[in-house]
């Protein structure tokens, strides 16, 4: 017995289901005013903001739909952050170029030495190419 009306996997569950919310909460000028001053990680030394109208608003529209788009993974999400895990930036996907099948995601504790994350991730791969096709 706990001493809460609840558990830990309830928080969780709460939690996955308001960070989904949150992401469903989307609209046209809050992806605008989100744009505003951030940099265009291609131009060097540009911003959203520093386009034209015309661009501006197809970029936001584009971005928007992106979002409207987007996998629900807030419970992936949130058990990596009660699991203290970051997700890795690499992935490893499977499939003909421009039509992904299978993705797979890292995520690793804080402490896990980059090499040690690259190293897996390479090993991953290796057992992928010659062990399943």
């Amino acid at each position: 017995m706990t001493d809460t009306p609840y558990t830990r996997a309830d928080l969780i569950t709460e939690a996955a289901r308001q960070h989904h919310e949150l992401t469903q909460e989307q609209n046209f000028m809050d992806s605008g005013e989100r744009m505003e001053g951030s940099p265009i990680a291609s131009a060097e030394d540009a911003t959203w903001d520093s386009l034209d109208d015309c661009h501006y608003e197809t970029a936001m529209r584009e971005i928007e739909r992106l979002i409207e788009q987007a996998a629900d993974t807030s419970p992936w999400a949130v058990a990596l952050g009660d699991d203290n895990l970051v997700p890795a930036e690499q992935a490893i996907t499977l499939g003909p170029a421009g039509e992904p099948r299978v993705r797979i995601h890292f995520a690793f504790a804080k402490d896990y030495p980059a090499i040690d994350q690259a190293d897996l991730i390479a090993q991953f791969r290796a057992f992928i190419a010659t062990g399943l096709t």
